[in-house]
């Protein structure tokens, strides 16, 4: 796939984002929507040719009591994950209610497999669930991502090329990199998620204790506020390095996005 059609694809993503999440999210958060769901849809349509199959496969093992069943069902999806809900993406697309909508939404999240559970906890999607389906928006959601004029599938789909393994992983790398640069307009390079709001005029920084007659030490509260001249924390991270987040989750993030990613999309996703 040419360079101009990974552009227009990448732009029809961020356009999505645009029309779904501008009166529910800030720009800064598009991505802990956008990101994910072009994750599901990308796992969604690789998994859709053997979706009765998994479904057929787990049903047996179900009545067999087998309780050890990864492998059999990776085996009957033919890739290295699996969606045992009886849900594809496009089966909820009509919901009558948005309560009934959310439910079926999250069951389909639970019956992806323990690799796939992982990469949605790292991205903590579950968490937006609840506004995106109060503000009415993830039925739009879906529905945007599967607009017929877009194919996220490995597979052509009508006159739509198939995405191949590399171009898929160039599209998400192009969101990506995206919002971490836009994120990073948002916030200074070293915000942490613990970090209060800039302070008043009447809180600004004083000088350090013992730099001669300058005024005094610093109050509690602007120690508190990351304003004291000591170096930062050790969980006070680069934006760069770490999407300013504690550094205990940095390695989580970072696995998202180098590891599990490639090789659940990119490289295992058979074309």
């Amino acid at each position: 796939m040419d360079q101009a059609q990974l552009n227009w694809i990448t732009n029809f993503i961020w356009g999505i984002a645009d029309d779904t999440l501008r009166d529910v999210f800030v720009r800064g958060k598009y991505r802990d929507v956008i990101l994910p769901m072009t994750v599901l849809r990308r796992l969604d349509a690789v998994l859709e040719p053997t979706k009765q199959a998994v479904l057929d496969m787990k049903a047996a093992l179900d009545r067999e009591k087998i309780t050890n069943q990864d492998d059999a069902l990776r085996a009957a999806a033919g890739e290295a994950f699996y969606n045992t809900s009886p849900f594809l993406l496009r089966d909820l697309k009509s919901r009558k209610t948005q309560q009934t909508l959310k439910d079926d939404f999250m069951a389909y999240l639970d019956g992806f497999s323990p690799n796939v559970q992982d990469i949605l906890k790292n991205f903590e999607f579950r968490n937006q669930i609840p506004r995106l389906s109060e503000s009415d928006g993830l039925g739009q959601l879906i529905e945007k991502f599967l607009d017929k004029d877009i194919n996220l599938s490995p597979r052509p789909v009508g006159d739509l090329p198939g995405l191949d393994n590399h171009s898929m992983g160039t599209v998400f790398e192009d969101r990506s990199r995206h919002q971490d640069r836009l994120r990073s307009q948002l916030h200074p390079p070293f915000l942490s998620t613990t970090t209060a709001p800039h302070p008043r005029p009447d809180q600004r920084r004083h000088p350090r204790p013992g730099a001669g007659n300058r005024g005094p030490a610093p109050r509690n509260h602007e120690r508190s506020h990351g304003m004291s001249d000591a170096p930062p924390p050790s969980h006070f991270l680069p934006y760069e390095a770490g999407l300013a987040v504690n550094a205990a989750t940095v390695q989580e993030s970072l696995m998202v996005r180098q590891l599990p990613l490639p090789s659940l999309l990119w490289k295992g996703a058979r074309t």
